[in-house]
């Protein structure tokens, strides 16, 4: 019977477009993509961030603050769906940060502030 076949490849394609509609969206994708006040620290180190974010494309300023003072900092990166890719540069340095979101108001992630330095946690939560 035609009708039932095309019954049913109708019904598989409605089934695969809502599958594909539900992988496809991100219940941790940003409302506001990074855009905002966060705060997050490691290593001793109490990152605080004020970021504006357009598209993709991040940019921003903040402090990183340690028992030995504070760092004025400008952000640069990119900020999708899922991930979150920071350039935090210093008058002594750059650091790079790569970020997933857990929710629309927190990122876990790693910092890395040199090459031969390892990496430490650093997950930053919106304020």
């Amino acid at each position: 019977m035609p009708w039932r076949h095309g019954r049913s490849v109708l019904g598989l394609a409605a089934v695969a477009f809502v599958c594909v509609a539900v992988a496809c969206s991100s219940a941790s994708a940003p409302l506001n993509g990074f855009a905002g006040k966060w705060q997050g620290s490691a290593g001793g180190t109490t990152y605080v961030i004020t970021a504006s974010q357009f598209d993709t494309s991040v940019t921003g300023t903040g402090t990183a603050t340690s028992a030995s003072g504070s760092l004025a900092l400008t952000i640069s990166g990119v900020s999708s769906a899922s991930t979150l890719l920071l350039t935090l540069t210093a008058t002594d340095g750059t650091a790079d940060y790569t970020g997933t979101y857990v929710t629309s108001d927190s990122v876990v992630g790693f910092i890395e502030t040199a090459p031969s330095v390892a990496s430490v946690a650093l997950s930053f939560k919106r304020q």
